[in-house]
């Protein structure tokens, strides 16, 4: 792995846990922030605890540590067994990235770090620089399939570097996290065969949708695909279809959580039939947004 910067926090995790273990949470917190936060504190602030615009980080972080602490106590060894694991995982993924994208180069730091729920992959740009992070801790506690979030992950990092953003906050519309998304989950599958449609989701509800209601979803997201995907003016479009539960009733006006990634795999399965993957994943945005409608249509029309 030559062009990937490996920081693997299995040490620090290991002494942390090692003198936090059966102390009082004050004292788990000093012992947290001194051997295992400050010392990587950007990448926390950015991806973890996601501190710009939110003005509860600090809530969260104390609730997400409190439950982890928790979970520490039984879980701690299993943690550390992936944690051991992180670079060869990681190194067999990359290496089946060849077999099917030869131009793919990873040239980024990429992090194993405890993330106490809140993050089991994703990259950021931080001080300019794209870093990917995976949180081990919570892949363990929500037995998440390892190499199947590694090659979901991976991919978007290929993705965004080949296609590149210039001007996506301008010109990105909905349509673009739609294929982004269908688009690595569909890849995991071809790199990572014969496991559950739950784990390609990492979702037990998205697998339970059916076909019969793929036509209102579609329909639904046509009434949003021309928004930009990531503006203001989106009005919150991309939270309810891509992210957790955001609406303010702690639902997303109805629909399946992440409904998006339903939508978007099942758009770029129906491509792929016609279509190369290695082709398909240069597509720009005017390509991108012309395939997902005609897709968004075709669904619509079924009912």
């Amino acid at each position: 792995m030559a062009t990937v910067e490996v920081i693997n926090t299995a040490a620090e995790f290991s002494t942390f846990w090692g003198r936090a273990e059966g102390q009082p949470f004050a004292r788990q917190l000093e012992l947290w922030a001194e051997i295992v936060e400050t010392p990587h504190q950007a990448i926390y602030d950015r991806l973890v605890w996601r501190k710009t615009g939110n003005p509860a980080w600090k809530v969260n972080r104390t609730k997400h540590l409190t439950e982890y602490f928790a979970r520490y106590e039984t879980r701690a060894a299993e943690i550390e067994t992936q944690f051991r694991a992180f670079e060869d995982t990681l190194k067999a993924q990359i290496a089946k990235y060849k077999t099917h994208f030869p131009d793919a180069r990873f040239r980024l730091p990429v992090y194993a770090l405890p993330t106490m729920g809140q993050l089991n992959g994703g990259a950021a740009d931080l001080d300019g620089k794209n870093v990917l992070a995976f949180g081990i801790d919570t892949i363990v506690v929500r037995g998440d399939a390892v190499d199947i979030i590694y090659a979901h992950e991976l991919f978007h990092v290929y993705h965004i570097d080949r296609i590149g953003t210039e001007d996506w906050g301008t010109k990105a519309r909905m349509s673009v996290p739609l294929w982004l998304e269908g688009l690595a989950t569909h890849v995991s599958e071809v790199l990572c065969p014969g496991r559950t449609e739950a784990e390609y989701y990492n979702s037990d509800e998205l697998p339970l949708i059916e076909e019969s209601e793929r036509a209102a979803l579609a329909t639904a997201f046509l009434k949003d695909v021309e928004r930009l995907a990531w503006a203001p003016s989106g009005g919150g479009s991309y939270g309810l279809w891509f992210l957790p539960y955001v609406g303010e009733d702690g639902k997303n006006l109805g629909r399946p959580e992440r409904a998006g990634y339903y939508l978007g795999r099942h758009a770029v399965r129906r491509l792929a039939q016609d279509h190369e993957l290695i082709d398909m994943a240069g597509w720009q945005l005017p390509r991108i947004h012309k395939e997902m409608l005609a897709a968004l249509r075709t669904f619509a029309a079924a009912d």
